[in-house]
């Protein structure tokens, strides 16, 4: 059994009680979508569907939204044949909303300019930037922590490599 004078004990249950709100504070910065930030999202990217009203959105939490206005998540739609495709990864920049300006929010899942769809793979790089643990191909790995560095985002960890 641990014994411990008293000042000992004192300092050990400084020690815990920081190290607690540490960890209770460690990424308290990510938060869920507000109702019109959610609305304002899956209104943006049924837009880009070709059955909007099949979509199936599956959000998660906006983790740095006081370092970067992007938000991803996942969208399940119909295909040509109108089976359900599985889920892809979206990436939307959420601008708030200002004296001057509404709500808005942008897609990147399409290419304005050719109408193709964006690569997945240049997507989840741009969501990996900006805070999304998400697997990322091994040569665009030091530009994802590069954009993390610059947001103050702590790195993406090696795991998160794939070929």
């Amino acid at each position: 059994m641990l014994t411990f004078n008293k000042n000992e004990g004192e300092q050990l249950m400084k020690k815990l009680l920081f190290l607690s709100i540490a960890l209770i504070t460690w990424n308290s910065s990510a938060r869920p979508l507000t109702e019109p930030e959610r609305e304002a999202v899956e209104k943006t990217i049924r837009e880009e569907m070709k059955d909007p009203d099949a979509a199936k959105f599956y959000h998660q939490d906006y983790p740095y939204p006081d370092s970067t206005y992007m938000y991803c998540g996942y969208v399940n739609g119909k295909n040509s044949y109108g089976a359900y495709a599985g889920k892809q990864l979206f990436a939307a920049f959420i601008f708030p909303k200002t004296d001057k300006q509404e709500l808005t929010v942008a897609s990147f899942d399409i290419n304005s300019s050719t109408g193709e769809p964006t690569d997945p793979d240049v997507l989840a790089s741009m969501c990996a930037g900006a805070g999304y643990d998400l697997p990322v191909k091994k040569i665009l790995f030091k530009g994802v922590n590069d954009d993390r560095k610059k947001k103050n985002i702590p790195p993406l960890e090696k795991r998160y490599i794939r070929n």
